[in-house]
Order: structure tokens, then C-alpha cells, then sequence
């Protein structure tokens, strides 16, 4: 975590947040579980809160830094 630039970590969590809403939006059913969305969703948040604990933000003031907030 503490080889990426600020910048890079918040384009991360940016792709992670526009993943996080798409997979919302558009997984249903067997999609989760046999899909493994359930893994990946678990994956996105973690790496969102590895990046809030190393910026020291909240998950709010992270969206905000992006640009973008989970739907």
C-alpha cells in the first residue's frame, strides 16, 4: 500500500467504487455465489478500507475525493 502515490490510490479507489455500484446494478442471483461476486465484493471493500485507513478518511470523505460515492 505505501509504494502507491496518493493519486494512485484514489484512482483505485475509484475504479473500486464504479465496480462496486456496476456489480449493484447488474449481478442477480446465481451471479453472486457461482459467479463470485460475492468474493470480489469482499476484495473491493477490503482494498476501500486499506486505502481509507492509510489516507485517514472516512468512507464519505474518500467518495468525495473521488468524485464518486457507492449507490
Amino acid at each position: 500500500m505505501n509504494s502507491r502515490t496518493r493519486d494512485e490510490m484514489l484512482a483505485d479507489a475509484k475504479d473500486s467504487i464504479k465496480r462496486i455500484n456496476w456489480m449493484t446494478d447488474n449481478y442477480e442471483g446465481c451471479d453472486w455465489c457461482c459467479g463470485g461476486g460475492d468474493d470480489e465484493m469482499q476484495e473491493l471493500c477490503e482494498e476501500l478500507d486499506a486505502i481509507k485507513a492509510h489516507l485517514h478518511v472516512t468512507q464519505k470523505e474518500l467518495e468525495t475525493l473521488c468524485g464518486e460515492e457507492i449507490e
